[in-house]
């Protein structure tokens, strides 16, 4: 694997860390998306004590789907990977372990998505970090389960204005 690596602690706990090669930040690819499957698969497999996600970036956990692929792909393309990023994360919603996103930088889109997934989150105390679902800004939608998760989380009124307008917040407002 090129994007991820594995480690398990001798307390029976995986990490996965996020470390796109050449990248001064993470964003979710096929490529990430494929290899993300494989980790997700063996630990459906073989259920650990927990999982933690996390990146090895300094500046950012994932700042979401990477646009210049998307922008690249056919409409068939874009309709695979959106889907298969949904069926993904709900995988990761339904690990039979407990599951942890570790937030040290900006968590944006689809990493603002994954840590949802999750059953905890938990972000560097770090004002210069961004959390939200800018992609709205753009005209796209949270298509990997952002729209649900969130106002099951914190409540459809507080959710709105996050899913509406693509605001972000600092950790200790998100």
């Amino acid at each position: 694997m090129e994007t991820i690596r594995t480690t398990t602690d001798p307390d029976g706990v995986v990490t996965v860390w996020f470390d796109q090669p050449g990248r001064s930040v993470n964003s979710v690819t096929r490529q990430l998306l494929s290899e993300l499957t494989e980790v997700v698969t063996e630990l459906e497999r073989n259920t650990p004590r927990g999982v933690i996600f996390a990146s090895a970036k300094t500046e950012s956990f994932i700042v979401g789907a990477d646009l210049f692929e998307i922008r690249a792909m056919d409409a068939q393309r874009v309709t695979q990977f959106l889907a298969d990023g949904q069926a993904l994360y709900s995988r990761i919603a339904k690990l039979g372990a407990p599951t942890v996103a570790a937030i040290n930088g900006d968590c944006l889109g689809g990493g603002m998505e994954l840590a949802l997934a999750c059953i905890w989150r938990v972000a560097a105390d770090d004002g210069s970090i961004s959390i939200g679902l800018p992609e709205v800004k753009i005209g796209i939608l949270p298509g990997w389960g952002g729209t649900t998760r969130l106002p099951r989380l914190i409540g459809l009124r507080k959710a709105l204005p996050l899913l509406l307008t693509g605001k972000t917040l600092p950790p200790k407002k998100a």
